[in-house]
């Protein structure tokens, strides 16, 4: 059985630069936050996308009396679309909604108005850009302890069909049905359309409840008697715990249980071209972002500790979702070429056994200084790794 996982980020951020009469404004910000400044001052506002709520705060500059004049001299008012662009060089560039550059003018005006937004926006692509790489060293600080074991949550219910409304007559087909039988007939019409609809829809409603009842029941089954014996709702447990995290990487999973109290899991390991090989830090002011390439060493390094950390807290869910299971077999592999054919094959690059009691001497509560390369040296491992993160196949342990 196996198990695939993937997170994906999106980054971006809008800026609209507004030039009228009475000078030039710039908003920035997307849906949920916008900042505009200009001339009459500056306004924050922020909403909550969906809701239609919102709240705006206004400082500095004159106050403008709400009458026509000012509404006229607002109907003159020239917006342009702008957006923050970053070069490959990361350099900051502002262009127009049909991607060519500003006049130099606009663009110096633009950037001192906003000066303190586009600092935010900068810092912003900054934190969401290296928190790929951050996310992968420390996918294994969300490990549970051994104990207490996890205990048993219902799901939410899902979003079931909304029921629609029967038809009403309208007021004139009351009225023209009493002279007119096709009016009436057509209202009659929409009556009984509608009545079905509704019929319809409560009745995939309550197959909906039906299904949520039925798998609800066999769900709470396995957490509270068929994972302490079935070695099938054992699997299916540690499936489902594993499936509810947001890998960082693509990861894929095999697991099966020996003897009642013995689980053996390979794991497909991310591949090392996957990881990340820059950095970005801001430039001084709002000039942009610089990028820092990282050594090879300092990848594999990185790639070395994140494979340890997804083992980690694989055995981790295993101890804390199984409480009979007293001894995990963890085996982690790649997709490498072999040089002697040119083939791709399956090497396995760290085999560890892990017992629970062993397990029960990591301090939890201090999971921020564990390592997870070295926390493989409590339990019988096998691996052969250099301190640069170089590694070479071994031979996994037999179940």
């Amino acid at each position: 059985m196996g198990f695939k996982f993937r997170k994906s980020f999106k980054l971006g951020k809008g800026l609209r630069l507004n030039v009228g009469k009475r000078g030039l404004s710039t908003s920035i910000g997307g849906r949920g936050a916008r900042f505009t400044i200009g001339s009459s001052g500056s306004t924050t506002t922020f909403g909550i996308p969906g809701t239609g709520l919102s709240w705006s705060s206004r400082s500095g500059g004159r106050s403008r009396p709400k009458s026509r004049a000012v509404a006229s001299r607002q109907q003159g008012t020239v917006r342009i679309a702008l957006r923050l662009e970053l070069a490959e060089d990361g350099k900051l560039i502002l262009v127009d909604e049909a991607g060519m550059p500003l006049a130099p003018k606009v663009e110096r005006a633009a950037k001192k108005q906003a000066k303190g937004p586009i600092g935010e926006f900068l810092d912003s692509y900054v934190q969401e850009f290296n928190s790929d790489l951050e996310s992968l060293l420390d996918v294994h600080s969300q490990t549970p302890a051994p104990e207490p074991c996890l205990g048993y949550s219902e799901l939410p219910e899902p979003d079931y069909p909304a029921v629609p409304a029967v038809y009403a007559k309208a007021w004139w087909e009351v009225l023209l049905g009493f002279f007119f039988s096709g009016v009436a007939n057509r209202a009659q019409a929409k009556i009984d359309e509608s009545e079905a609809q509704l019929t319809k829809t409560r009745d995939e409603v309550e197959r909906l409840r039906q299904v949520y009842a039925g798998e609800s029941a066999e769900r709470k089954a396995r957490y509270e008697l068929g994972r302490y014996s079935s070695a099938e709702a054992m699997v299916h447990v540690l499936s489902e715990q594993l499936e509810a995290i947001e890998w960082p990487k693509e990861t894929s999973f095999d697991a099966e249980v020996v003897d009642g109290c013995r689980m053996v899991i390979q794991v497909d390991l991310p591949e090392i071209e996957d990881l990340p090989v820059r950095l970005a830090k801001r430039r001084a002011g709002i000039g942009g972002v610089s990028y820092k390439t990282l050594s090879a060493a300092a990848v594999r390094r990185n790639y070395a500790r994140h494979i340890h950390g997804v083992l980690f807290r694989i055995v981790g869910l295993t101890f804390n979702s199984l409480p009979t299971i007293n001894s995990v077999l963890v085996s982690g592999y790649s997709q490498r070429p072999n040089p002697k054919t040119g083939r791709v094959e399956d090497e396995y690059l760290v085999s560890s056994r892990v017992f629970r009691d062993a397990w029960r001497t990591i301090d939890f509560s201090a999971i921020e200084l564990v390592e997870p390369i070295e926390s493989f040296d409590l339990f019988e491992t096998r691996r052969k790794m250099t301190k640069t993160g170089i590694f070479r196949p071994v031979v996994p342990f037999d179940c």
